[in-house]
């Protein structure tokens, strides 16, 4: 785990992960956790309008142009 972006290939995407850790973890002489993480936990994405407006102020920022950026579901 780590508190920056890791490197990643084209096509993949970084994820926040909460861990929530019992204290007895931390406390000898236990040396091993397991995580598992169900199908079912996993939620829709959360973009907003702010989100959005962060993504094109950064193109327009970054290239110089004028950007339209519009969130578009895909087709189920």
């Amino acid at each position: 785990m780590t508190s920056k972006l890791p490197k990643m290939e084209p096509g993949e995407v970084a994820i926040t992960v909460n861990v929530a850790v019992p204290n007895a973890l931390f406390k000898r002489p236990q040396i091993q956790a397991s995580i598992s993480i169900p199908e079912n936990a996993v939620t829709a994405s959360v973009l907003d309008a702010t989100v959005l407006d962060n993504v094109r102020e950064v193109l327009e920022q970054q290239t110089g142009f004028d950007v339209k950026v519009s969130l578009i579901e895909p087709a189920a």
